[in-house]
């Protein structure tokens, strides 16, 4: 983390040095527009919020908290109807990502993946510990829903087992702590590559 900030704070002094953004630093605009989720706690607030514009969120499951290790078929049949009831209020053309926050087990995120899946989510966020990298592997074979991870990957060497083993088809890496903008291009690179 300390090294993104000074990795930062450099990309800025250049800039500013030079008197251009840092965005110019790096080749220039891609695009005018970019596409931002919001979070979504409730069904409410996620309308509210697709009032506001918002064509995607990302909404928790409500799982990992019962301590055990299988979650019970009704503990997956909540989380599942939680997310079909936020599905059918949003409709088919809102983008709606399951977060577990690595917080589940891999036998209970497997039953929670399938029973999410004819909802179709987005993309599923951190289904187990993000370093615990075999697993992840494992579940984003048994899916065809994306995976995603990298909030608390650092650095490219980090990245690289998840990559090689292809354990997320969507990487998301801190800018504040995966490195700075140097090694997020770096990581971006080597993403494109796979």
């Amino acid at each position: 983390s300390a090294l993104s900030g000074i990795d930062q704070a450099l990309w800025d002094i250049k800039g500013k040095a030079l008197g251009v953004p840092v965005y110019e630093l790096l080749g220039g605009p891609t695009r005018d527009r970019v596409r931002v989720y919001a979070h979504g706690r409730s069904i409410e607030d996620m309308r509210q919020k697709k009032a506001q514009g918002f064509t995607a969120f990302k909404t928790g499951v409500g799982l990992g908290k019962s301590g055990r290790y299988v979650a019970s078929k009704a503990e997956i049949d909540r989380a599942a109807e939680a997310f079909a009831a936020k599905r059918e209020a949003l409709g088919p053309d809102v983008d709606i990502a399951a977060e577990f926050h690595g917080a589940v087990d891999p036998p209970t995120s497997k039953l929670a993946i399938k029973a999410l899946e004819p909802y179709q989510p987005f993309f599923i966020e951190e289904p187990v510990q993000c370093q615990n990298v075999d697993v992840l592997a494992d579940i984003a074979r048994g899916t065809h829903l994306p995976i995603a991870t990298g909030e608390r990957i650092f650095t490219k060497w980090g990245f690289r087992e998840i990559l090689e083993k292809r354990a997320a088809g969507i990487l998301q890496p801190d800018l504040c702590h995966a490195g700075g903008i140097t090694e997020v291009r770096l990581i971006a690179g080597m993403a494109e590559a796979y």
